[in-house]
């Protein structure tokens, strides 16, 4: 019997991270297990934060505080 591939959700709280979230992102992406879901909460960043996820990473779930 085989174990069942094991599962995970990254959580990423940011406030103008514009600078690091890129390197954060691709690190994830690297990895050899990939997650289940990635979920970002922005913390009401003004820096262009949230106008880079959508265009660059459009699969990540964003939740807005503001």
């Amino acid at each position: 019997m085989t174990a069942p591939k094991p599962t995970v959700g990254i959580h990423i709280v940011a406030w103008n991270s514009r600078t690091h979230l890129p390197s954060c992102l691709e690190s994830i992406r690297e990895q050899t297990l990939q997650p289940h879901s990635i979920l970002i909460v922005d913390n009401a960043s003004v820096d262009g934060t949230v106008e880079w996820l959508r265009e660059e990473w459009p699969h990540v779930h964003l939740l807005r505080n503001t």
